[in-house]
């Protein structure tokens, strides 16, 4: 089982890119759903070609809330936003998993991705 073996949210993601690496589809729902190997091997799809052609956005697309927000306020200068984030953790960050973290929200939400 997945969780009795110390799985989590970041190794689902790892685990998720590794099966995707090899030419195959299977979603964070599935790997929580389908706790084993016996299971989720079950519900791999095959990629195809196109799903393997990184789409770039393209075309008019909907502000996002911060977006909204920032054009719905009263400003001198409009030339730039800054927005930080300070996180901290109690325990040690697993560097690697971060990243692989990271890089499938990119890859995954289009916004991530938007360029000016």
């Amino acid at each position: 089982n997945f969780f009795e073996l110390g799985g989590d949210s970041i190794v689902s993601l790892q685990i998720i890119a590794k099966i995707r690496q090899a030419g195959y589809l299977i979603t964070p729902k599935q790997v929580f759903e389908q706790q084993t190997i016996a299971l989720l091997t079950k519900h791999l799809v095959v990629l195809q070609d196109d799903d393997l052609i990184e789409q770039s956005v393209a075309g008019q697309v909907p502000l996002l809330p911060i977006q909204s927000s920032f054009f719905k306020k009263e400003m001198v200068e409009r030339s730039h936003l800054n927005q930080a984030v300070m996180l901290h953790s109690d325990q040690a960050l697993d560097e690697v998993a971060l990243n692989a973290a990271i890089s499938t929200l990119i890859e995954t939400l289009d916004a991530l991705r938007l360029r000016e």
